[in-house]
């Protein structure tokens, strides 16, 4: 067996675990991340369409009326 083929298939064997989870965390991770982001800023769309197009001037005012 050629030695370099055999150095590879040895630090495979002993690596190939560490090598599987880096490949999951750095190919997972981003899209869970990603899909986090456009749910929330689903969600806040969704709240803002709600509220209709004012809605801070409607917030402010209501805190300012329950603080008196």
């Amino acid at each position: 067996m050629n030695p370099i083929l055999h150095a590879i298939l040895v630090f495979l064997q002993t690596w190939w675990v560490e090598l599987v989870c880096g490949v999951v965390i750095v190919a997972v991770v981003p899209l869970v991340a990603g899909y986090v982001v456009l749910v929330e800023r689903k969600l806040m769309a969704d709240m803002r369409r709600g509220w209709g197009r004012c809605a801070w001037v409607r917030t402010a005012c209501c805190s300012r009326l329950q603080t008196r």
